[in-house]
């Protein structure tokens, strides 16, 4: 038996008020739907996603700090940055933790060709109300330039 609820019967019910606060939120909606995605798409020694308040490694190499609300890994690196708010600025946040991703995977894969960085894909996941909203960056290679 197949069982499907739409975000917006979940936030009529407010059993858990998961509307009014962003912890109720992620933890009984969002992160047991990332723990869910990265277990079907990944084996459990490659990928995983940690909840909470993570620090995200790639801005520690930078000396500056980004606490993200969830972070998938596969393998030791970061491949989404999961941000929840309300109306705030985490989609420019994430923006930026995108790019300190790429700047890890440059630097410990420093031998590989522009063309091989072509196809790698970084994500930042949005989720706030009733949407979670994906975005996912790749590097532009023009004949060998970056």
């Amino acid at each position: 038996m197949v069982c499907a609820i739409s975000l917006n019967e979940i936030f009529k019910r407010k059993k858990h008020e998961i509307d009014r606060y962003e912890t109720t939120y992620n933890f009984r909606l969002i992160w047991p739907l990332f723990v869910t995605i990265m277990d079907s798409l990944y084996d459990a020694a490659d990928g995983k996603f940690i909840p909470g308040e993570i620090k995200l490694e790639s801005f520690k190499r930078l000396g500056a700090q980004y606490n993200a609300d969830g972070l998938c890994y596969i393998g030791d690196m970061e491949v989404l940055v999961l941000e929840t708010s309300g109306w705030g600025y985490d989609h420019i946040k994430g923006t930026f933790a995108l790019l300190a991703m790429f700047r890890s995977f440059i630097q410990k894969y420093y031998y590989a060709l522009p063309r091989e960085f072509a196809e790698l894909k970084l994500w930042f996941a949005h989720a706030r109300e009733q949407q979670i909203s994906f975005m996912m960056a790749t590097i532009f290679v023009y004949d060998g330039l970056w």
